[in-house]
């Protein structure tokens, strides 16, 4: 997952406003091609929509600090409760310049 993060570890939804296309999912597994969601905000709430299978399933994104070595559970709107540690923090932000 790419997405911005302020001082306190949470999502930082003011440079996700700057650059929403930005903030993505990422799923890579050895047995299917790379698949890249967009991050959303919606109803105060941050979550993934994905079609795996020609299947629309939201992930929400709980509101917890990303800390390096967190664990993080997403909960599915199918149900499935999907458990990520937090393996990567890097300090790059998306550019907020305008091109055009």
């Amino acid at each position: 997952m790419r997405v911005p993060l302020n001082d306190d570890g949470l999502i930082d939804a003011d440079t996700f406003a700057l650059n929403p296309d930005w903030a993505t999912c990422s799923r890579y597994w050895a047995t299917d091609p790379d698949q890249h969601w967009p991050v959303e905000r919606e109803d105060g709430r941050w979550l993934v929509r994905c079609r795996p299978n020609d299947e629309l399933i939201s992930f929400h994104i709980p509101e917890i600090p990303l800390l390096l070595g967190a664990q993080v559970d997403i909960l599915g709107t199918d149900g499935s409760l999907n458990i990520f540690v937090i393996t990567n923090i890097s300090a790059r932000l998306p550019s907020t310049r305008k091109v055009g």
